[in-house]
């Protein structure tokens, strides 16, 4: 799967690298830098695109299953009317949550597209999630924790305010988030209180957050790679 700048979607053929299928569609003029990556799920292929607009394709063929509005663009400006899903939707358990830029956060069922609930919201990182809430990170640097049943927030910190946070990730009852001077914050997923941090690099971490097998992998910009293991303070 390829995704553009240039809102085109492309499925190729994994042995030859022969395009198969194609998806394009017409932009704003004026978009935030940079684009979410395609998630697949089963037979369906997610793809946030410009505009607050979030498209649910066929693996195989490209068809469109369902195309949603998250978030209407508003305002007088272009500027204003930036209304981007730059952050990668996140599937768990037969949902799809997903962020606008400038607009909300919203749970869609997968299947249908059908939204179930929405609340204003601005961000372009990645969130995560665990078996009762959904985590991310907005874009003047507050974390939240919002219920995945309904979006109500359960905690807000706002410690991390400018530090241009990155994707969220989960980790053993801890919400762990990048930031632009190369730090790892550790949340707890309870309240939101600070319960740690670690520095993996001088360079900013935008998006590199990955947890397999209890590991924290963290990539910063620059092409540095930490893994990192939760250890008890006592």
């Amino acid at each position: 799967m390829i995704r553009t700048i240039d809102g085109k979607v492309q499925g190729l053929d994994a042995t030859t690298g022969e395009e198969r299928w194609r998806y394009e569609r017409e932009i704003p003029v004026l978009t935030l830098r940079g684009t979410g990556d395609p998630i697949i799920s089963g037979d369906h292929v997610l793809c946030g695109m410009a505009g607050g607009k979030l498209v649910d394709l066929d693996l195989r063929t490209g068809a469109v299953h369902w195309d949603v509005t998250v978030s209407i663009p508003s305002g007088r400006s272009e500027l204003e009317r930036l209304a981007d899903i730059d952050a990668n939707p996140l599937v768990l358990g037969g949902l799809v949550f997903v962020a606008t830029y400038q607009g909300e956060v919203a749970a869609l069922e997968e299947d249908t597209g059908e939204i179930l609930w929405r609340r204003k919201f601005s961000s372009y990182s990645g969130m995560a999630a665990d078996r009762y809430n959904v985590y991310a990170a907005d874009a003047d640097g507050f974390v939240w924790a919002l219920d995945a049943d309904n979006g109500s927030a359960r905690w807000r910190q706002e410690a991390l305010k400018n530090r241009q946070l990155s994707d969220v990730a989960v980790l053993a009852g801890t919400v762990a988030v990048g930031d632009f001077e190369g730090y790892v914050h550790l949340l707890s997923s309870e309240d939101g209180s600070l319960v740690g941090r670690t520095r993996v690099g001088s360079a900013p971490i935008t998006h590199g957050m990955l947890v397999a097998d209890g590991v924290l992998y963290v990539m910063g910009d620059e092409g540095d790679l930490a893994a990192l293991k939760l250890v008890s303070a006592n």
